[in-house]
């Protein structure tokens, strides 16, 4: 009686253990019942028990594990993902800032360009009046010295005529 009393006791125990997913434990409280009252029957189905929810529990724990691995990989991809794009956003940022600067060269070098062609334009412009006012002024120049001579050859002709007049005069 006293056996039995201990084997129920422990078996208690074990339910509590295997409740409590303490399975090496429960087994040991049952195979201590066993040795206490080895014809008792519940000891031998609570084995049964604790090896068929050892196994659920293993295979519970392993889908929990694997669910932990697969939403730790989809928040590696997604973080991955993330800083990928923040990646490709960075390069898109810097080339558009070098597109612009680019730009910026471009627009400073055609009026650069501009500028020098306008300074160009400006002195074939300066160069062309400068030639018509030497030509005007050589034209001008020819003119006097034309009028000159023409004033000349009237003065020499009235010295030439007063000299016919002076000479017929004496």
């Amino acid at each position: 009686m006293k056996c039995r009393v201990r084997a129920q006791a422990l078996c208690i125990r074990g339910k509590c253990h295997r409740s409590g997913h303490r399975f090496t434990k429960s087994r040991k409280d049952l195979d201590n019942a066993l040795k206490a009252d080895s014809q008792c029957t519940e000891v031998t189905q609570l084995h049964n028990l604790v090896d068929v929810e050892e196994a659920r529990y293993d295979e519970q724990k392993a889908a929990e594990k694997e669910q932990q691995l697969l939403e730790k990989k989809k928040k590696e991809a997604a973080a991955r993902k993330a800083k990928e794009q923040k990646r490709l956003a960075r390069e898109q940022q810097v080339a558009e800032r070098k597109a612009k600067e680019a730009e910026k060269r471009a627009a400073q070098e055609h009026a650069r360009l501009q500028a020098q062609e306008d300074k160009q334009r400006e002195a074939a412009e300066i160069q062309k009046r400068a030639a018509e006012a030497e030509k005007q002024r050589q034209e001008a120049l020819a003119r006097e010295l034309e009028r000159r001579r023409e004033e000349e050859a009237l003065a020499a002709a009235e010295a030439a005529k007063q000299a016919a007049a002076v000479a017929a005069a004496e």
